[in-house]
């Protein structure tokens, strides 16, 4: 429907802007399939450093957690780029293993939880700049910025989250107390169950998170007891708003 009806593609296009996160069905399971469905929203896809898509499965050889079994903690994607991809998909190809659930976690909702919270810790991590990195034998990509962007006006209108790419902080940078109980709360309230939604992505299903507002996770699974394979691709929500403005009438 969303292919083949603007009113559908329209409602997609809004609800993805409106609540970062959604779930196509009815896709066909054929690698690719992320770049033809980008193709027929008229959405350009990002090259990125794992190139127009990422192939995830388990591989012994692979550069990246991701090609393992374990589970991966709520994160975002690039944060080691200064200006990381706003938009992501996520194409289940197969599933057929025991575990390997999909999570996703509201970060806007976290940190104006937090923000209710303590003020403080929304202050002190928008403004400590925290580098991330992620590189390969061919591939170097690195940026430092603090971890919430806030616009003119005082909205949070990003997160930047990512344990396995965060790299080492100024231990002399006179607010880095402050940030650590700050980071660390920040941290709890990611890994609550509470503020996680858990479900299983099936073959033929696929994601698509603002990767600016929306963390994603997966647990563990056993690659014994079948086969899942993934593939990722990026694009902008800038590109998104276009689309929905064409639709609609408002360009």
């Amino acid at each position: 429907a969303v292919v083949a009806r603007p009113d559908a593609l329209l409602e997609l296009c809004r609800t993805f802007l409106r609540v970062g996160a959604l779930r196509v069905t009815g896709m066909a399971t054929e690698p690719g399939e992320v770049l033809r469905f980008l193709d027929a929203i008229v959405v350009p896809a990002r090259n990125t450093a794992f190139g127009f898509v990422h192939d995830v499965a388990v591989d012994p050889a692979g550069y990246n957690v991701a090609h393992t079994a374990e589970g991966l903690p709520p994160h975002n994607d690039f944060a080691s780029y200064a200006h990381p991809p706003s938009g992501q998909l996520l194409h289940m190809l197969v599933n057929d293993v025991a575990g390997g659930d999909s999570l996703l976690v509201d970060g806007f909702d976290v940190l104006e939880r937090l923000r209710a919270e303590n003020p403080a810790h929304i202050d002190v991590l928008a403004r400590v700049p925290v580098a991330h990195r992620q590189w390969s034998t061919d591939v170097e990509t690195w940026s430092r910025a603090p971890l919430i962007r806030i616009s003119a006006t005082g909205d949070i209108v990003g997160l930047r989250f990512s344990n396995q790419l965060v790299q080492p902080l100024d231990p002399e940078h006179p607010s880095i107390a402050a940030w650590y109980v700050a980071y660390q709360r920040l941290a709890q309230l990611i890994a609550d169950p509470a503020s996680q939604m858990q479900f299983r992505l099936e073959a033929g299903q696929m994601l698509m998170v603002n990767g600016h507002r929306v963390l994603h996770a997966r647990t563990a699974f056993d690659p014994s007891s079948g086969a899942r394979r993934l593939q990722d691709a990026y694009f902008y929500d800038d590109d998104i708003r276009g689309t929905a403005a064409v639709l609609s009438g408002d360009r």
